[in-house]
């Protein structure tokens, strides 16, 4: 019984060694100074602040925070402010049909959003 159990808790803990993660490339959003934290949420410290359109790599996911490696270090960022594509990048289509028609609005708009400074 005793070594069943040391093979069942062996068997378990070589489960549980993870297979190298691949780091997916996202971006952060254009106009958007995004808080890199310690943990993921509101109550870690922030430990840097990431610029808009800023290349990241994100290694995991918890409750709405993906998980970042950047310069040598993990960290945390609200995954809201974290886009699939490039800033300036029209294949998915989004804001192009802001420029047209109120496009000096939307724009004076979003840049005076982008001063009130930190996301999350």
């Amino acid at each position: 019984m005793k070594r069943l159990l040391q093979t069942i808790v062996l068997g378990t803990i070589a489960s549980f060694s993870a297979a190298p993660l691949v780091a997916s490339t996202a971006w952060v959003e254009g106009g958007v100074y995004l808080n890199a934290r310690s943990g993921p949420g509101t109550h870690f410290f922030v430990e840097m602040a990431l610029s808009p359109c800023s290349a990241i790599n994100i290694i995991g996911y918890q409750n709405g925070w993906s998980m970042i490696a950047h310069a040598g270090h993990t960290y945390w960022v609200s995954s809201r402010y974290v886009q699939n594509s490039p800033c300036g990048y029209h294949g998915h289509g989004h804001g192009h049909g802001h420029g047209h028609g109120h496009g000096h609005g939307h724009g004076h708009g979003h840049g005076h959003g982008h001063g009130h400074g930190h996301a999350y």
